[in-house]
């Protein structure tokens, strides 16, 4: 459960952050397949990965206490602007309570989406 505790005027998590080192590690076989790695700035106990590839595509990670465990959502961008996609043919939804096995499969499946830039002009 999440809960909060005041301290000097701030609300603090009581649940320690997660870095997200299940997907920081792969961080190698991110850039083989063009990526880049992102961490954003902490909400609460939320910690949250950007990965970013040429085609247009990415995957938001993120786990906190109200998250399916690791959870991904595969998103669109341009710059730095960014949003959920949820019309790929690899999922509708996020993906929840994910390890190794499904981190590398969904890093490989969305580096080989076609650009979106394309797609667009369709």
């Amino acid at each position: 459960m999440f809960n909060l505790w005041l301290d000097n005027q701030m609300f603090k998590p009581k649940i320690p952050i997660n870095n997200l080192e299940k997907v920081n590690k792969h961080e190698d076989e991110i850039k083989k397949l063009g990526g880049k790695l992102s961490d954003l700035p902490r909400i609460y106990s939320a910690g949250q990965t950007i990965v970013t590839f040429p085609n247009g595509y990415g995957i938001s990670f993120i786990k906190h206490g109200y998250s399916y465990g690791l959870e991904a959502a595969i998103i669109t961008y341009q710059g730095e602007d960014w949003e959920l996609c949820y019309d790929t043919p690899i999922t509708d939804d996020v993906i929840g309570w994910m390890d190794d096995k499904d981190i590398i499969e969904l890093l490989e499946q969305v580096s080989k989406l076609p650009n979106r830039k394309e797609e667009d002009t369709k």
